[in-house]
Formats: structure tokens, sequence, C-alpha cells
């Protein structure tokens, strides 16, 4: 199940018990979760900047800010 597969993957997360079994039982919720997350990311500086070449394109088209592999742990303490 993907809510065990990041909690294990994600010791530091906590989560009351009424949101991980809503986690378990929507997709939407978890995906909600998930996004979370992901946001979390570029707040930490834990994803690629565009490039000077991108920079142009990627403010009228925008960026997808994917989160560097192997950061899903400094998601937690930055430090």
């Amino acid at each position: 199940d993907l809510l065990a597969a990041l909690r294990a993957a994600c010791p530091w997360l906590t989560l009351p018990t009424d949101a991980a079994a809503r986690c378990a039982a929507d997709d939407d919720a978890f995906d909600a979760l998930a996004c979370a997350l992901v946001a979390r990311a570029p707040a930490l500086g834990l994803t690629a900047r565009p490039t000077a070449a991108e920079a142009d394109l990627a403010r009228s088209e925008g960026w997808i800010a994917v989160p560097d592999p192997g950061s899903l742990d400094r998601l937690a303490d930055p430090a």
C-alpha cells in the first residue's frame, strides 16, 4: 500500500490517525499529501532550478520543480 511505503520511506512523517485513515481510504487525500511533500522540496532548495538558457522559457511556460533524487529524507529537516 502506498501510504505504508511512504511512511516507511519517511519515518519522520507523523500523521494524525484520522488523516492517515483518510489517506489510506481516499486516493485524493493521499495525492494531497504527496503534493504537499513535493511542494516542500523547492521551498527547501531541493529541486533543480532552470538554467540561464531555460529561464525565459520557464518564466513564460512555467517550471515543474521536481524534487532532487534522494531528497525525501531532507524534507523533514533541511539542516
